[in-house]
């Protein structure tokens, strides 16, 4: 009997421990919660716990814990409730908030000084909670490596400091770095480094476009100045004008000059000239007749004594009262007398054969460009001839060449170029260079005809100086 009663004492004693160290666990409502007759929501509530109500902790099933609420045992979905104990193993969790957690303490202070400040560094992309629940609203979306001041810390969850909104959050203390002072911030140098990359792929670009517009620019200037640039010195005291036969305009003679591409100078002394002419023998000389008396045999004097070089230098004197009793020279090779009243096409039937067939005797100008035909031979010459008809009478039309079949296409607009195609891989003005290098076939001129697009802008003749110059170096080598 006696064995009997202690044996029953023994297990009131053991039950009694279990209900202590159950009880030992509390749950705290964090919104209002039903007390349910069964661990599932199809059963019946009895009751419903208020937001902070104490709860004892009873037992567990699933996703529900068992407990007594106002004197009647139920269950509580686990969602609606925290676990709080000095021991989360004991209360069947892990990751359960704490009292610490749910009585956070502010910073510690160092004794006898002010509070120590602490900073919390992310390490990962995470989400600042309004409330001390994973459910939580959030009030910002915090980012790796940012930093918050912490304003209070427990075992499991930190209150941290959000001072662009002005309030504070939780966050859970195993995601920060946690800091007795303001780290440095790697998000800073990370940020240099953004823009220091984004600045030099702009600065890449922008060099690239530059250098893209640059060349575009240069070729254009290439194809627009592809002439050799010659020199031309004037000797007249007062300006010469010229007529341009097809708009009746006139035009100073170095402007004239200046746009075929000639860099031009004037001088109005004698002195000056010989100069000009000693130090830097220029490629054509315009003398006006009235500039000194007897100038026609003062420059033979000059260029008597000028010892023979490689240039040819060309007479161009107007002015003259009669050109055709105009003296002969046998110092100056290359001369031409023009009279008082002179036009572009008259400058333009002296210079442009002179520059184009590099003759130093002369003797093969044509007297007058306009005889040339329409159609005919490229040999003979004749195909030069045509070409200087164009850019002389400012002629508009289409340049048909035969070589062994069709060969190129010249387009001109007003004595200029303006497209040229020639075989299967010339453009431009390496174009019109392989049709003058064409040393037998046909042509045509066709006037007024325009091409659909352009590829050069050119004066024809600005185009016959460079290929006489080509054609000049490739004979010397």
């Amino acid at each position: 009997m006696k064995k009997r009663v202690w044996n029953f004492i023994f297990a009131v004693i053991l039950a009694s421990m279990a209900v202590q160290s159950v009880s030992a666990c509390q749950l705290v409502v964090v919104e209002s919660a039903r007390i349910r007759t069964a661990p599932n929501t199809s059963s019946p509530f009895t009751d419903v716990a208020k937001s902070g109500d104490t709860l004892p902790f009873l037992g567990k099933s699933d996703d529900w814990y068992r407990t007594r609420y106002n004197g009647n045992d139920g269950w509580v979905a686990s969602s609606l409730v925290r676990i709080v104990s000095g021991d989360n193993e004991r209360c069947g969790s892990a990751n359960l908030f704490t009292r610490q957690d749910l009585s956070i303490l502010p910073p510690a202070a160092e004794e006898g000084g002010p509070a120590v400040q602490k900073y919390g560094r992310l390490k990962s992309n995470t989400k600042i909670l309004q409330e001390l629940d994973p459910q939580s609203p959030f009030v910002v979306m915090g980012r790796r490596s940012d930093i918050f001041p912490i304003a209070g810390q427990g075992d499991t969850w930190c209150l941290v400091r959000v001072e662009s909104k002005d309030t504070t959050g939780w966050v859970r203390c195993d995601n920060l770095e946690i800091f007795d002072e303001m780290p440095t911030s790697p998000k800073l140098f990370e940020d240099a480094k953004l823009v220091f990359f984004i600045l030099l792929a702009a600065g890449i670009i922008v060099l690239i476009v530059l250098g893209f517009v640059t060349y575009k620019h240069i070729k254009a200037e290439r194809q627009r100045n592809i002439f050799v640039r010659k020199n031309a010195l004037i000797l007249a005291k007062e300006t010469k004008m010229v007529q341009f036969v097809l708009t009746n305009a006139n035009t100073p003679v170095e402007r004239c000059f200046s746009e075929i591409g000639f860099n031009v100078s004037i001088t109005k002394d004698s002195v000056t000239a010989r100069q000009s002419i000693e130090h830097s023998q220029p490629d054509i000389v315009l003398v006006d007749w009235n500039f000194e008396p007897s100038i026609f045999v003062k420059i033979e004097n000059l260029f008597s004594r000028l010892s023979s070089t490689s240039t040819i230098t060309y007479f161009l004197f107007y002015n003259v009262p009669d050109p055709s009793q105009a003296p002969a020279s046998s110092v100056l090779k290359n001369v031409s007398f023009l009279g008082p009243t002179i036009s572009d096409r008259d400058i333009f039937k002296i210079v442009t054969p002179l520059i184009v067939n590099n003759d130093q005797e002369g003797k093969n100008v044509q007297a007058s460009v306009q005889r040339c035909a329409l159609q005919g031979e490229i040999s003979g010459g004749n195909l030069l001839e045509v070409l200087q008809f164009i850019e002389i009478g400012c002629k508009t039309g289409c340049l048909m060449v035969e070589a062994k079949g069709p060969f190129g296409l010249v387009y001109f607009n007003n004595g200029k170029i303006v497209y040229a195609a020639a075989g299967t891989k010339w453009q431009g003005a390496d174009a019109v260079y392989a049709i003058l290098n064409q040393p037998t076939g046909k042509f045509r001129f066709v006037l007024n005809k325009h091409p659909k697009n352009a590829n050069l802008n050119l004066s024809t003749l600005s185009v016959l100086m460079e290929w006489t110059k080509e054609k000049d170096e490739a004979a010397k080598r």
